[in-house]
């Protein structure tokens, strides 16, 4: 599948041109994108850092940071194996059991999807004209067409 969808991204690009693209591509844009990946990656390892604290144990802000990093490259290959991943890594590393890491993991990601389900409502809140124009206007014309 990964093959595939490789094959189908870049069989229009000519090659010859993607070599003169490459020298102009504004690098202070990919240079921000890394800076910021990095910051997210920084980011995540010291709110893992205080979930972690409360329960007793401490978090090596060095481990911490491999663990995110090495789930995200883990999630590349197998999905949400990282997180197993990671928590086996802190376990192993900090001594910290495996129950824990994996709970604290487990919040972390709860409060994900509450976070992005509040993002969601708060954007359909205020978009809420354009969106019920816009289904309203589909349903009328599936209506038109199925008639």
């Amino acid at each position: 599948v990964g093959i595939f969808c490789i094959y189908f991204s870049f069989r229009n690009i000519n090659f010859s041109d993607f070599k003169q693209y490459f020298f102009e591509i504004n690098y202070a844009w990919v240079a921000m994108g890394i800076l910021l990946g990095a910051l997210s990656h920084i980011s995540r390892s010291y709110r893992w850092k205080f979930l972690i604290n409360p329960l007793g144990y401490k978090l090596g802000f060095i481990n911490s940071v491999l663990a995110v990093v090495s789930a995200d490259l883990i999630n590349y290959t197998i999905p949400r194996a990282g997180d197993i991943a990671s928590g086996t890594m802190i376990s192993k590393y900090e001594n910290i059991p495996f129950e824990k890491a994996i709970g604290t993991i487990v919040a972390e990601r709860a409060v994900d999807v509450i976070s992005i389900l509040i993002i969601i409502m708060i954007g359909l809140i205020i978009e809420f004209d354009k969106i019920s124009n816009s289904l309203f206007r589909l349903v009328i014309s599936y209506n038109v067409a199925v008639c």
